[in-house]
């Protein structure tokens, strides 16, 4: 056999390996990931509740319980295709006359703000746990939508940039800098 016949099935199998590791085990590392950070925002929140701030039969409690359980239980079914196909057969569906927001708001009434606080940072967590597993969990998927991603977030970092660096200012004395270089130039 000739070296282009033996460097052909190499490259094959290469790629066969590289697309095992992309669409089978980084999917699996990448739910173990959520699973365990959820993990460990559900031991925050026994560990809040063992503190004394709020009960454990408050309902509050068992609303972000249940939630961060369904999360863990279902994380494999949530990404971003599952979320695309959902919501385009949901199109014209009736929406549920519940939701969480709805349930949440009813279930955090008469505490206290610092507890009441201290449960939304760890519900806003939670969110953006899933948020992260939504967008990477389907590489494919990662793939479309980081570039468009990281676009919108330099342009958005280079607008708050010229805000904070007054652009005229700096660029005035970069200007004087050149006229009277240039003036020095014309003169002789």
């Amino acid at each position: 056999m000739n070296n282009q016949v033996l460097t052909t099935i190499a490259s094959l199998i290469s790629l066969l390996g590289i697309c095992y590791l992309f669409f089978w085990r980084y999917r699996a590392f990448e739910l173990a990931w959520f699973r365990q950070d959820l993990f460990c925002l559900r031991d925050e929140l026994f560990d809040f509740a063992a503190s004394g701030k709020i009960s454990f039969d408050h309902r509050a409690y068992g609303v972000l319980r249940s939630c961060m359980n369904g999360y863990i239980r279902y994380g494999d079914r949530l990404t971003i295709w599952h979320g695309f196909f959902f919501k385009l057969c949901a199109i014209g569906a009736k929406r549920p006359s519940v939701t969480f927001d709805h349930v949440w708001s009813h279930a955090q009434k008469g505490l206290d703000p610092e507890t009441k606080n201290e449960l939304d940072q760890l519900r806003n967590r939670m969110e953006r746990i899933a948020i992260r597993h939504v967008l990477v969990s389907a590489p494919e998927g990662t793939a479309i939508l980081l570039p468009p991603l990281f676009l919108v977030c330099a342009v958005a970092v280079a607008i708050k940039l010229r805000e904070a660096w007054n652009l005229r200012e700096n660029v005035s004395e970069l200007d004087n800098t050149a006229y009277l270089f240039g003036d020095e130039l014309a003169a002789a």
